[in-house]
């Protein structure tokens, strides 16, 4: 009998490792509610997450009024992309990378 598709996978979950699988629709990988019972075995991608280090940095943002302040979170890149959007000029403070659990 031929395995199934997932099984790795599956054994993982079962295991309590989380498990993801690609969304295309949002071109990412997302974390499967560990409640879930159906492996769908043609049309799905899934991964055991992995357990990469995730690095960000401290960051200073110029306010209106031209004052510039540190933040007081880590925050990778495209986390302070999306948190200083708004035309406000930010700088990643080189000096402060940390590798943090994802």
């Amino acid at each position: 009998m031929k395995p199934h598709k997932h099984a790795e996978v599956i054994h993982a979950w079962a295991d309590g490792k989380t498990v993801q699988h690609y969304s295309e629709i949002n071109e990412k990988w997302i974390d499967l509610n560990p409640e879930m019972r159906n492996w769908r075995a043609d049309d799905y991608e899934y991964r055991i997450k992995p357990t990469e280090k995730v690095v960000r940095w401290l960051w200073l943002s110029k306010q209106y009024g031209g004052i510039w302040y540190m933040s007081s979170i880590y925050m990778t890149e495209s986390e302070a992309q999306y948190h200083f959007d708004g035309g406000i000029q930010y700088q990643k403070l080189d000096w402060s990378r940390q590798e943090f659990d994802e």
